[in-house]
């Protein structure tokens, strides 16, 4: 099987975006930065992986624990993150809209159980992805001018990341619902949604990189 240009793309953006992110986090030493940058590493480690064997035995791995126990860590360290913004801005009026995302993956973490099994790899998978949707929407709810420090510099109050982490929990959704609707990758929706994912990936360096402290 030969690469799409959307995968070589990916790659590429990973492995930049994982460099980037170690030199801020070398040069800045918080714990903020060294989240993003693990964050970035399991992600491109894990694609390194599946399109790695992709190369060698000219097939995806179907379900590579190796890959997925990647990204899981990946999504693990972003998570870390959005969670300690959230606990740095304090008590804040309940957001009913961050809920929304938590019902659209169990919605979706129950049919891709009922279509492919695996259930525990898709909660885990849907559950933190879940995780992440509640806290980026209570992030993009939450008032900038409010943050610690420097204002605008605060990764709680940044609103461009949280949007990004928020776009790239949407993304991912459609990535997973076209690979179901096309297990051979080659369907349009399947190659545009992994465009998609990349700028994502993007998405979220860029707005971190706006701030420095949490």
């Amino acid at each position: 099987m030969i690469y799409s240009s959307s995968e070589v793309i990916q790659l590429l953006v990973l492995g930049a975006c994982f460099a980037l992110a170690l030199v801020r986090a070398l040069r800045i030493r918080t714990a903020a930065w060294t989240e993003v940058a693990c964050f970035f590493a399991c992600m491109f480690l894990g694609n390194v992986y599946w399109y790695g064997y992709l190369a060698v035995f000219g097939d995806t791995p179907g379900v590579s624990y190796i890959s997925e126990l990647s990204w899981i860590a990946g999504d693990v360290f972003l998570l870390m993150l959005l969670a300690e913004c959230d606990q740095v801005r304090g008590l804040i009026a309940p957001v009913r809209a961050a809920w929304i995302p938590v019902a659209v993956c169990a919605v979706c973490c129950a049919y891709y159980i009922y279509a492919n099994g695996h259930p525990l790899l898709n909660l885990a998978d849907n559950g933190l992805v879940a995780a992440l949707g509640f806290f980026a929407v209570r992030g993009l709810a939450a008032r900038p001018d409010d943050g610690p420090g420097t204002p605008g510099r605060s990764f709680a109050f940044n609103r461009f990341l949280h949007g990004a982490v928020l776009a790239f929990v949407v993304v991912e959704q459609v990535l997973w619902l076209s690979s179901l609707l096309d297990p051979t990758a080659d369907f349009a929706v399947y190659g545009i949604a992994n465009y998609a994912l990349t700028l994502s990936y993007a998405a979220i360096l860029a707005a971190a990189w706006r701030s420095r402290e949490l």
